[in-house]
């Protein structure tokens, strides 16, 4: 009688395995199990079994306790796995057609099977998947080449290596239902793959070096699935990722000239605002002092006057260009209010590529404020030095006390 892998799974579930050896005991305790060891020991090109030491056939009797040797199987006949890291292992060859689990008491055809394989069988139809929608696969390099709108990018297998505890982790079982359906045939079976294979090829773009591409992708599927339902949900919706992202884009290019425009504007007139200040200064002389306030007196006044008279037109032009720095940033932050509410664009609200679109023109906002708040400061401080010279110029008593003034403040909070 064909010895089937069936009968040699059901004598290793009636051993006693001798742990990190390739030996065990077995006690027959019916002619059954006395007609099961000689069946296998027959067969021992296909089961690998055999006695050991002196032992003989007459040896075998009903409660006997008798030592074996194991040898692996032969593999075309069936596979003997210790554990369920060497299964995973053979990755990324297909799964055994049978094999015995020893570790998990599992035979590769029973009913029931435990979480640990169903995710490796997953990992494997994963494995499919790709395949199934990549241009090639490259057996000897085993990887997988993917091809999109004339983008190529390449997908490596090989080298599997993951430990049980983080299979355990890995969200896999959830995730092989999204296959069935990024590969129902309808009309859209097609753009499904095209836009799944893009966002892994985008997916990828972010991988570090030392990490397996597979490897990767396993351990961040939920990622992947997250990015592909993403563009998904925006081309059933009848818009493009990509197109999306472009028209933002856009109107960050614009909306970034507008920006700047504010300063380039009146950034000639923020240079003279020094230059102006210090050749207006320059032009005072002190006065005759036997001249209460003679023509020089005069002069020096007029100066003073015309630098304040440029300094208030400066805060008008300032005062201006803040207005419309305002009103750009209610128009901005009315774009971004609108885009997120769009019920359409509700998958991308969280889109770290279309978020940065908009923080970058924030920052830009807050820089020209800063900017303005500056040339501000500067007209003031020239504004002051102005007046400041004007007095010493022509007032020396009314200087005297307000510099007296400046010097008790700085002492009183140089003793605090």
């Amino acid at each position: 009688m064909k010895l089937e892998f069936q009968t040699l799974v059901a004598f290793y579930r009636k051993c006693e395995f001798i742990d990190n050896s390739d030996e065990a005991f077995f006690t027959p305790v019916t002619m059954e199990d006395i007609s099961l060891i000689r069946q296998l020991i027959v067969a021992n090109a296909d089961s690998g079994i055999q006695l050991a030491g002196d032992a003989t056939d007459s040896d075998i009797k009903i409660n006997q306790r008798i030592r074996l040797i194991l040898d692996a199987p032969r593999i075309g006949f069936g596979r003997l796995f210790e554990n369920t890291t060497n299964l995973i292992k053979l990755f990324p060859k297909p799964e055994p057609a049978e094999y015995y689990i020893r570790e998990l008491d599992f035979y590769s055809c029973d009913e029931e099977v435990p979480d640990l394989i169903k995710k490796y069988r997953n990992i494997l139809t994963l494995l499919d998947f790709l395949k199934s929608i990549g241009a090639y696969y490259d057996e000897t390099a085993q990887s997988i080449i993917f091809v999109v709108e004339q983008s190529i990018f390449r997908l490596n297998v090989g080298r599997f290596s993951i430990e049980v505890q983080e299979l355990e982790n890995l969200a896999v079982n959830v995730w092989i239902n999204e296959i069935a359906k990024i590969l129902v045939e309808d009309t859209y079976q097609q753009n499904r793959i095209n836009i799944f294979i893009k966002a892994l090829g985008d997916f990828l773009s972010e991988k570090p070096i030392d990490i397996n591409d597979f490897i990767y992708v396993l351990k961040n599927i939920d990622k992947l699935d997250k990015t592909y339902k993403k563009r998904v949900e925006v081309f059933l919706a009848n818009f493009s990722y990509d197109k999306i992202v472009d028209q933002l884009k856009t109107v960050q290019i614009e909306e970034t000239g507008k920006i700047h425009k504010v300063f380039s504007d009146i950034q000639n007139h923020v240079l003279a605002i020094p230059i102006a200040s210090l050749l207006a200064i320059s032009q005072m002389k002190k006065p005759d002092e036997s001249v209460t306030f003679g023509i020089v007196g005069m002069t020096n006044l007029f100066i003073a006057s015309g630098v304040s008279i440029f300094i208030m037109l400066i805060w008008l032009l300032l005062f201006n260009q803040y207005s419309t720095l305002k009103t750009i940033e209610s128009e901005l932050t009315s774009r971004e209010s609108k885009f997120k509410q769009e019920p359409k664009y509700q998958v991308l609200v969280e889109d770290s590529q279309i978020n940065a679109i908009f923080k970058n023109l924030s920052t830009r906002m807050r820089v020209q404020k800063i900017a303005l708040f500056c040339i501000a400061l500067l007209s003031i401080i020239c504004l002051l030095v102005s007046w400041m010279y004007y007095l010493y110029l022509n007032h020396p008593s009314e200087w005297n006390m307000f510099y007296s003034s400046l010097l008790k403040i700085k002492d009183y909070f140089g003793e605090r």
